[in-house]
């Protein structure tokens, strides 16, 4: 009877803890820039139109995101907004991410994708990063904020892949694109004690304090803005439309379709008709 009370009691005592820990909530605005490491090269342009074409393409991927969180759950997604194009532009306003889900407690994810005219649910395990802690510190916003590292090595696959496409541009002499040789990557992130959730952008997680600024090879994710325990909160909850995938089978079924569009010389075409 006693063991049945204190079983009884440790599990009220957590269930009380999970309802607290749901009911704090905080919404951050992050955006995201692509920094221009792929160089377009078109015969009899100027260095100065080139330069131009290529900073047109790396404001077309600045987008914006929002995240809602509690200290277990996240919600990731794009903001929904169309932007607006010159004449002559491409707009990519239109192409939205999907939603991701995080669960530090499970320490999994979710996130909502459509390809092929099919919705997907990838779910797969997060990331350990393995993060570095330094004592490092600079300020974002009004925040006091943290510096973490975390490296990413370069796989076999990786390195073959390079070597086989290089080969493949060499013996047919295209040079559209400037491949980069595959190299271990160092993920720098600024974390915000003040705010002790372990949640960040996109799927970076794992540290004591809200990830307030990413800066992964080209990219950088920088919050614009913080908001504890809005007046309006969102539900915080797993999507749940579309057939269940793990991220490798999902990658595997994505490269397939991609192969399908290259020719023998390993060249894409697009079909615009």
């Amino acid at each position: 009877m006693k063991n049945i009370l204190i079983k009884s009691m440790f599990f009220l005592i957590l269930l009380i803890n999970v309802a607290k820990a749901q009911d704090f909530q905080g919404r951050a605005i992050y955006v995201s820039k692509q920094l221009n490491n792929v160089v377009f090269h078109v015969e009899g342009m100027s260095e100065e139109k080139a330069k131009e074409l290529n900073e047109k393409m790396s404001k077309m991927f600045e987008k914006t995101f929002i995240l809602n969180f509690n200290k277990i759950e996240s919600i990731y997604q794009q903001e929904q907004k169309l932007q607006e194009s010159g004449s002559g532009n491409v707009n990519f306003g239109t192409d939205i991410e999907g939603e991701l889900y995080k669960n530090i407690q499970t320490k999994r994810y979710l996130k909502a994708e459509e390809f092929a005219n099919k919705n997907y649910l990838i779910s797969d395990t997060l990331k350990n990063y393995n993060w570095e802690l330094k004592q490092e510190t600079k300020k974002i916003g009004d925040y006091i904020c943290y510096k973490a590292v975390s490296i990413i090595k370069v796989t076999k696959k990786e390195l073959e892949e390079y070597e086989a496409e290089k080969e493949k541009q060499t013996n047919n002499k295209t040079s559209f694109l400037n491949l980069e040789k595959p190299e271990n990557e160092i993920i720098t992130v600024w974390y915000n004690p003040e705010i002790p959730v372990s949640q960040g952008p996109n799927k970076y997680w794992g540290l004591p304090g809200l990830i307030m600024e990413v800066n992964q090879k080209n990219l950088i994710l920088l919050c614009s803005k913080v908001v504890l325990n809005p007046k309006n909160k969102k539900i915080i909850k797993a999507p749940k439309k579309g057939r269940v995938i793990s991220q490798n089978a999902y990658d595997l079924m994505e490269e397939e379709q991609l192969n399908k569009l290259k020719d023998e010389n390993g060249a894409i075409h697009i079909n615009s008709n």
